[in-house]
Order: C-alpha cells, then structure tokens, then sequence
C-alpha cells in the first residue's frame, strides 16, 4: 500500500482513491456478491476478510469516523477525489466547511472542504497557518493567517457574513492570480488552482 515498486505505486494510487468508498462500505449488503471458491487454490473474498478491509480503510480515511458524527446532525459528507464535500440541513456553510477543515486538518495536515446548502456554498483550502476561502455570494479568493491556537473553526464561528479579521491583502476576483501563498496552499494539498476553481463555478449552477 505503500509504493515501491511499479505494481506498488498504482497499488497505493488506487487504495488511497478508493479508501474512502471502501471506509463507508457495507458489508452486508454485498454478502450475495460475495463468490465461494471452487477450486482449492483459488483466490475469492470472504466475508471477514471485506470486513477487515473495511476496518484497514476506516483506520486509514480520517474522514472515517467524522462522516458518522456528521451525520448525526444531518450532514451528508463525502469525496471526490479532489475535496471533501459537505451537504445537509444547514444554513451558513462557511461555518460548516471551517468545522469540516479543522477536524480534518488535524489528520491530512492540508485539507480541502466544500459545503453547500441551496445557492449557498464555501470552500476553504486550510494548512497552518495559512486559509484560503471562496465562496457564494462573494466570487473572490480571500487568504487568511489564522495563528495560535485559532483555528478555522474558532474564527469564523457565528459568522454571517465574510470576516475581515485575519485576512491578507485583498480579495482576488475568480479569474486573477493568486497569490504565491495561496498557490502553495494548494498544492499541498495535491490540487490544481484551474481544477479547483472550475468545480466551485460549477457549483454555482
């Protein structure tokens, strides 16, 4: 799972795109999928062995055991390959991606959250120090330095409109570049700015 060799590389590819399907699986309901060998050296899955897999996924996917606290609340979380997408029964989602962001900065270290409720919608792009928000109503890129123990979560809790408090520079329209921060923001998080920004326009429709 860990690369290597060829084989290995697209082995670890393949398991970190799949874990967080993998991690919300439920075995039951795959039980007649499920094929008993025939020959005595064949290679099939058994029920305790999608279990453990399942088990390995959940350990390895932070997002694991925050998908079941979330939906608690009505939350529905998920991901796309690129960012970790929230929706559900709120109001103000720039409160929702910053919860989403802390909690999972803690464990991915740079995360990638979008929460959308209706025509509202904000993404937030957040490694320590350093946060990157957009969102609708507002069509520009907003970089903030949150130090200290603030954390997304903290800063922008309550918040019904777009805090000033922490922000660097000024907005940067969609459209115009971003600056070197931000940039590498991103990329740490494994995501190009010209893929980013062409799923949150499409989240605008």
């Amino acid at each position: 799972m860990t690369g290597g060799t060829p084989e290995g590389i697209l082995a670890a590819r393949t398991w970190s795109n799949l874990k967080p399907l993998v991690a919300d699986a439920d075995p039951y309901l795959v039980t007649d999928l499920l094929i008993p060998p025939v020959h005595v050296q064949a290679v099939t899955l058994n029920l305790s062995e999608l279990e453990e897999t399942i088990l390995l996924a959940m350990d390895d996917d932070p997002a694991a055991l925050l998908t079941s606290e979330l939906a608690e609340r009505g939350w529905h979380l998920s991901y796309d390959g690129l960012m970790y997408r929230v929706s559900g029964t709120f109001t103000n989602p720039l409160n929702v991606a910053a919860q989403v962001a802390t909690q999972l900065g803690r464990s991915l270290g740079a995360a990638l959250v979008h929460a959308q409720a209706r025509n509202r919608w904000a993404f937030i792009a957040w490694r320590r120090p350093d946060l990157l928000l957009a969102s609708e109503p507002g069509h520009a890129w907003r970089l903030y330095r949150i130090d200290g123990a603030v954390t997304p979560e903290s800063r922008f809790a309550g918040a019904e409109g777009i805090p000033a408090a922490g922000l660097v520079g000024r907005p940067v329209p969609f459209g115009k570049g971003l600056p070197p921060t931000a940039l590498e923001l991103l990329g740490a998080a494994g995501a190009d700015p010209a893929e980013v920004l062409t799923r949150l326009i499409r989240s605008r429709h």
